[in-house]
């Protein structure tokens, strides 16, 4: 995982998923743009644990009176015995782009809750980020979940650039709804495509805070988990990793170096997608985003029905940058091409770190930036090891090197 601070200082079940969307549907207060929080206020989920101890918001925040843009949120506070008032809010976005915050971030990484097998109840999570922070788990851009557009054409001229507006319109907003929030520590995470969301967003803040002397967003840092940076670096390790992995053959490893290394991902070259088909055959029946996980029954049928938004994904891009080292994907190769292309001096050089005696992975900490590895983890770090997961989050929190 790549994080950084500012200087002011797609795996669950079909079944599974349809009942969190139809269960949060039909529970969750929505609220018009004015509306206040107290109409926003989840009094409790079908099939929750009783007696969780913390509060829950949801709704709509509009982000484009014009368009009829407004984004979906869940705010989930710290429990009432661990003090939310002191703790920092956090926002989480997943990327795709076009995934769920609340189907994968909530549902099955850092969410207080699961979804039982049968779907029909749901358990806590023991390692929910809510016990060290405040989570807003926000559906980015319009179109994604329950975030939704009344203009067709927006759904086709979506780009990064008005996500982080987007975004940034509707933190203002949100936090005219909740302004207890105001002034409060403030971070910004997300995995996967959020390689693009996180850091842009970060950016419009950090800069529109410029000159403030007491912020209401009192932003701090950024961490992304398995992050998609630029094509030429997740090219060069993504297929790095393929090879040294035994994925692939030498000379199809020779083919995509030569084919795919100065291409883009979006428009790759015939001689591109020749090697990635060649490279995809090779791989078999493996889960991609976690290489060492059996494969469902049904990823034949998802490799050719749900290709996502890289030509060597095998199915739908996950929102899923930590980085997991079983992630075939986003690989933590790619990261660390792309760190090293920052240039950034090395202040504590590559060193393991543990949890409970044992290696929970490595970390190198640069100026403005600490990157950690999971051991064992894949795509979604927290889904695979929540519990390292959560130690890095606290580590992140803390401003502290991972446990050595």
């Amino acid at each position: 995982m790549g994080r950084s601070r500012s200087h002011s200082h797609c795996h669950s079940s079909v079944f599974g998923l349809c009942f969190l969307f139809l269960l949060l549907s039909d529970c969750f207060c929505l609220s018009s743009s004015s509306g206040a929080q107290e109409s926003d206020r989840i009094i409790e989920l079908p099939g929750q644990p009783r007696n969780v101890g913390f509060a829950q918001y949801s709704g709509y925040v509009t982000v484009n009176q014009q368009a009829g843009r407004a984004l979906f949120y869940w705010l989930v506070e710290s429990p009432v015995s661990r003090g939310p008032a002191s703790r920092p809010l956090v926002l989480w976005l997943n990327g795709g782009p076009g995934c769920s915050s609340v189907a994968y971030g909530a549902a099955e990484e850092i969410g207080p809750f699961r979804i039982r097998p049968y779907g029909k109840t749901l358990y806590s999570n023991p390692y929910a980020w809510n016990n060290l922070a405040n989570i807003l788990f926000l559906e980015s851009p319009a179109g994604v979940g329950f975030s939704y557009t009344n203009t067709t054409s927006d759904l086709y001229t979506a780009g990064d650039n008005r996500t982080a507006e987007d975004a940034y319109i509707f933190l203002v907003n949100w936090f005219e709804r909740f302004p207890q929030y105001k002034h409060r520590d403030f971070y910004i995470t997300g995995e996967s495509y959020a390689g693009h969301y996180v850091p842009q967003l970060s950016q419009i803040v950090y800069e529109r805070n410029k000159g403030i002397k007491n912020p209401a967003i009192n932003f701090k840092g950024f961490m992304v988990g398995n992050a998609v940076t630029d094509d030429y670096h997740d090219y060069i390790g993504t297929f790095e990793y393929w090879w040294t992995h035994g994925l692939i053959s030498d000379s199809t490893y020779k083919a995509l170096r030569v084919a795919c290394d100065s291409g883009s991902s979006q428009h790759p070259s015939i001689d591109c997608m020749k090697a990635l088909t060649i490279a995809e055959a090779e791989q078999g029946n493996i889960d991609p985003y976690s290489i060492f996980t059996r494969p469902c029954n049904s990823t034949g049928s998802l490799k050719q029905n749900l290709r996502g938004h890289y030509p060597w994904m095998s199915r739908a891009y996950d929102p899923c940058t930590e980085s997991g080292d079983t992630d075939a994907v986003v690989p933590l190769t790619a990261s660390r091409y792309s760190i090293d292309a920052l240039k950034l001096p090395t202040l504590t050089n590559w060193y393991p770190w543990y949890d409970n005696g044992k290696v929970g992975g490595w970390s190198q900490i640069y100026k403005g930036l600490t990157f950690v590895t999971v051991t064992g983890a894949g795509h979604e770090v927290p889904l695979h090891r929540p519990r390292q997961a959560f130690i890095l989050f606290r580590s992140f929190l803390a401003n502290k090197p991972m446990p050595s």
